[in-house]
């Protein structure tokens, strides 16, 4: 898990399951849900009193990898609620510059990319290089140079 805080009301988080886990039993809103509360209690420890109030999460999700958009919308609340969006099957490519690390399906500005699909194995590559997700993600494949 990777969080990245923006400013006090907002912050992103970068999370890989496990990839031995089954994942097809994360394919249901409900059971994404579940798993994003289990998550929220998380982050709530890891946090520490930064994480109340009443937020819009929006949860990009493919495959194994999820990105988790916070923004609170209300201070002034118990605890922590959500309103969550979820988009399954999001476009989500691995940015790097060493070209050994993975095979790439892209090159764009001086990096490499690979999409993100069943047989990315992010957690032995993680620390070498970072997630994008949706718009960027989109404007990469469309002006990239296509490798594979």
């Amino acid at each position: 898990m990777k969080i990245e805080i923006i400013d006090e009301d907002n912050f992103n988080v970068w999370l890989v399951t496990d990839e031995k886990r089954d994942l097809s039993e994360l394919d249901t809103e409900v059971s994404i849900k579940k798993f994003l509360g289990d998550m929220v209690l998380k982050l709530k420890k890891i946090l520490k009193g930064k994480f109340y109030g009443y937020y819009e999460l929006t949860a990009y999700k493919a495959y194994n990898i999820f990105f988790l958009e916070f923004e609170r919308l209300d201070e002034y609340h118990i605890g922590v609620e959500l309103n969550t969006v979820i988009y399954l099957d999001s476009k989500i490519l691995f940015k790097y510059e060493d070209y050994g690390i993975l095979k790439p399906n892209y090159y764009y500005d001086g990096y490499f990319y690979k999409v993100v699909d069943d047989v990315f194995l992010t957690l032995k590559f993680i620390e070498f290089g970072e997630f994008v997700h949706e718009e960027e993600a989109n404007l990469i494949i469309n002006k990239a140079v296509k490798l594979s």
